[in-house]
């Protein structure tokens, strides 16, 4: 088995879904590509996220505490969101939102871990 899939087999049983929510432009007037038309449309891609609160010291109880989790608004300021890269379809960036349930995190920042040119491990920093 190699890195990437340990990294996901791991996440996907201490996390819980989440959606890495794009927001798709829809544009009407081709000569004005960067003028949006009003309502945006988005698209979701399933994974499972990690919820790591930067502030505690040990990674095996950040993640079986925090990642079970459901963070108040207050409380999601310091907190990194670890998704398994492998077979994930579409790599998060700052410019997309992690989806929670009914909340929505806006990624901050994003760090990649690589082996390779294979994605192991996405962190992104999230805040409301």
């Amino acid at each position: 088995m190699s890195i990437a899939q340990t990294a996901k087999r791991l996440i996907q049983k201490n996390g819980r879904p989440i959606s890495i929510r794009q927001r798709i432009l829809s544009v009407t007037d081709s000569a004005k590509p960067w003028a949006d038309d009003g309502d945006p449309a988005f698209t979701d891609t399933k994974a499972y996220g990690v919820f790591i609160d930067e502030t505690a010291s040990d990674l095996v109880a950040r993640v079986s505490a925090v990642s079970r989790l459901v963070l108040s608004p207050v409380e999601v300021n310091g907190v990194q969101v670890y998704i398994a890269g492998s077979g994930l379809t579409v790599a998060p960036a700052i410019s997309m939102q992690i989806v929670d349930g009914d909340r929505v995190l806006e990624i901050k920042k994003v760090g990649t871990v690589w082996k390779g040119a294979e994605a192991v491990l996405y962190i992104c920093k999230v805040e409301n």
